[in-house]
């Protein structure tokens, strides 16, 4: 009955982050930081998202990138997973994945970052593409009122799923880089022309429920 569906008790937001810093007269730095692995119950059952560790996920020194730059850069890119574990009920796990804690800096804000998502067999869920390849992310900003398709997140979705063999993993890349149309703010002095160092941070969550 749908009385007995019970909604998870999620704590796994923040999974997957994303921190981007533009320093210097003009060029940015970016790094992905996985924070680790909780578990969250539904009955005897857990759900989870992990992070590659064996991947890294820093980069110094790079200028605001153009779609073919940002796609190809193996540094810009962090692959993750969903995993759902229950025992031998028969039992099916809904979720939607979305980005969370958007913290932007002064002027490199939401419309300056593109994102692009695929799955385990690189299709591409987010960003452009010709013939099924990447060519590049959106803008995070216009994800601002795009809802998970289960209906579990209502802002900046990005996916969502349904497991329903206990212990499968949904696999995802991820990808993140400034949009070349972003500019540094500078500062004149009486001697030099020097430019602010500008961060932008979000995270990867997750919403799921029985289905």
């Amino acid at each position: 009955m749908e009385n007995n569906k019970k909604t998870l008790i999620l704590s796994i937001v923040g999974i997957l982050v994303l921190v981007i810093a533009v320093v210097g007269v003009s060029f940015a730095m970016y790094s992905f930081t996985g924070t680790g692995t909780k578990t969250n119950v539904i009955q005897t059952g857990t759900v989870s998202m992990n992070f590659d560790p064996d991947n890294n996920f820093a980069v110094s020194n790079q200028y605001p990138m153009s779609d073919a730059k940002g796609i190809a850069s193996e540094a810009n890119k962090a692959e993750f997973g969903v995993t759902a574990s229950w025992g031998t009920a028969t039992m099916a796990v809904k979720y939607d994945l979305g980005i969370t804690n958007i913290t932007p800096g002064t002027t490199l804000t939401a419309e300056y970052i593109k994102v692009a998502l695929l799955d385990s067999e690189e299709n591409v869920i987010i960003g452009t593409e010709n013939e099924g390849e990447l060519t590049g992310g959106v803008k995070l900003s216009t994800l601002a009122a795009t809802a998970g398709p289960n209906g579990l997140i209502s802002t900046y979705g990005l996916t969502g799923g349904t497991i329903t063999t206990s212990g499968a993993t949904d696999s995802y890349t991820i990808l993140a880089y400034v949009s070349d149309d972003y500019n540094l703010p500078t500062s004149d002095t009486s001697e030099e022309s020097t430019s602010t160092s500008e961060t932008f941070s979000f995270k990867v969550g997750i919403s799921a429920a029985q289905a």
